[in-house]
């Protein structure tokens, strides 16, 4: 009788840290500082001697919900941009580009309470729209495009509390498909992310 009052109030002792490991936050809400590469086609630079990739900078909103201590949904909203003032045969031009995507899939991380250290990946699809304005004395234009946006990648979260990270790293490739051509982007970020 003895040791199975014992055996009952060791497991009502030790229970209770054996279930919490497994406790996780179901929703998540972050923001981050973006730097995207994107394949501008060489549409920033009219001479043609720079590299097609041009460096776009701008913020990052993500939602998502974690339905496994191991996995979540994920939406994600970016805007990222650049202007550029430059001459060509001594015309003064001004180029602006804008990259807004909203795409939303499946982020696989540990999400459990008691992890301090938390590497992801996720893969997410959706819609991008790309505009581009150029201003001279000479002409004025602008373009504008949406399409499909993807991103697959991964980074590095690191805990701060139960209900705080700190996305030191994030990296991807974030491919879309604009005016029936593939651009090969890459997205790098920093930032917070809330849990609750």
């Amino acid at each position: 009788m003895r040791k199975a009052i014992f055996a009952a109030i060791l497991f009502a002792v030790v229970a209770p840290a054996a279930f919490a490991q497994d406790e996780y936050k179901r929703g998540t809400f972050g923001v981050q500082y973006n730097h995207n590469r994107v394949d501008t086609g060489g549409a920033f630079d009219p001479t043609g001697t720079i590299d097609d990739r041009e460096g776009f900078n701008g913020v990052g909103i993500n939602a998502g919900y974690n339905f496994h201590k191991f996995a979540g949904a994920e939406f994600d909203f970016s805007h990222v941009r650049k202007d550029v003032d430059t001459f060509v045969a001594g015309t003064p031009f001004e180029i602006k580009g804008r990259l807004t995507q909203f795409l939303g899939g499946v982020r696989l991380q540990d999400n459990r309470t008691e992890t301090n250290v938390r590497p992801f990946a996720r893969a997410l699809v959706g819609l991008a729209h790309a505009s581009a304005d150029v201003n001279s004395t000479l002409v004025s234009a602008d373009d504008s495009e949406t399409g499909f946006g993807a991103e697959i990648g991964g980074g590095l979260d690191f805990k701060l509390s139960d209900s705080i990270d700190v996305t030191a790293i994030s990296v991807g490739y974030n491919p879309t498909r604009l005016e029936d051509s593939t651009q090969h982007n890459f997205k790098i970020g920093v930032g917070l992310r809330f849990r609750f």
